[in-house]
């Protein structure tokens, strides 16, 4: 969607153009009061369920083993579960796969979203594995191979945390 936006606002600017002058304010008006109702949509319906980051980053931390690795199914999930995990824990986060792009967090951390062969190769060698979940279109968990099986799963409000272990 935001690969056209620019296209999109052009042709919506040529389009109110045609308009006579007198008349430019109605087709703005109109669009501003679609806008004005999806953005209070979307804002009611976070107000009335907001996620509980904290328990889920809380719930993490104190399972966590020092060896276990984390993959979220989001690129934007990190930055907000890495802070209620380091601020209301102390615990760090430790052997983050997706998205990792370094020890620190960059803008490229929010990119993108795992897909088969990334979590394949990033998940070579690990025995244990977290998979957060936010608003679980496809969990990164549907993504891991047949050798990894859930033990243990807790679900937030729009968040869910589980632990996969490999067979041996």
């Amino acid at each position: 969607m935001a690969v056209i936006l620019p296209a999109f606002a052009l042709v919506l600017a040529r389009g109110i153009a045609i308009f006579p002058v007198k008349w430019r304010m109605l087709p703005l008006a109109i669009l501003l009061a679609f806008s004005a109702w999806g953005v209070h949509g979307y804002y009611a319906t976070v107000a009335q369920t907001p996620e509980d980051w904290r328990s889920a980053a809380q719930f993490y931390s104190t399972r966590a083993q020092p060896d276990d690795s984390v993959i979220f199914n989001n690129g934007s999930t990190r930055a907000v579960f890495e802070y209620y995990t380091t601020r209301g824990t102390n615990s760090p986060l430790r052997n983050i796969l997706f998205p990792s792009h370094g020890d620190q967090m960059t803008v490229r951390d929010f990119e993108d979203v795992p897909n088969i062969p990334l979590v394949k190769f990033k998940t070579k060698g690990v025995n244990r594995l977290w998979v957060i979940d936010r608003i679980v279109n496809s969990s990164a968990g549907l993504l891991l191979d047949k050798s990894f099986h859930q033990i243990g799963s807790q679900k937030f409000q729009h968040i869910t945390v589980a632990l996969y272990v490999r067979d041996h």
